[in-house]
């Protein structure tokens, strides 16, 4: 009985930050939408609400095939991390023994190099302001 009182309790805590994460990505889809459905126009106050971007840009053939390129490229890749990840995590789980940490920090060590200086906003900053 304690140790279900004690998930119960570890839930609670853990709810108000899956609350705020996903109001968070729910707040930020739906200002894209809103976005994304308003005509603009500087010299008017209000604006409308129109379906005349989605109908223009679904209508142009260059549209239908970025979007499969990028569904394609997409699903290889996918494909290509399954068939690669999971036997080296199957191995790394069952086989490795006391080298397990060694093989784990060399696996992320190079995706950190690679992705750490990229996957941070000081790029795109510094391309704006040369």
């Amino acid at each position: 009985m304690v140790r279900s009182d004690n998930r119960l309790g570890q839930y609670a805590m853990l709810a108000p930050l899956g609350i705020s994460a996903v109001l968070v990505v729910l707040v930020s889809l739906g200002l894209i939408l809103v976005l994304s459905v308003q005509r603009t126009d500087p010299t008017a106050l209000f604006t409308e609400f129109t379906l005349d971007s989605y109908r223009n840009e679904l209508s142009r053939p260059i549209f239908w095939v970025v979007l499969l390129r990028s569904l394609a490229i997409s699903a290889a890749v996918t494909v290509a991390t399954l068939l690669l990840s999971y036997p080296v995590a199957y191995f790394i789980a069952f086989k490795a023994g006391r080298h397990k940490a060694l093989l784990l920090v060399l696996i992320s060590v190079p995706a950190t190099i690679l992705l750490g200086r990229h996957a941070t906003l000081a790029t795109p900053v510094e391309r704006m302001n040369p």
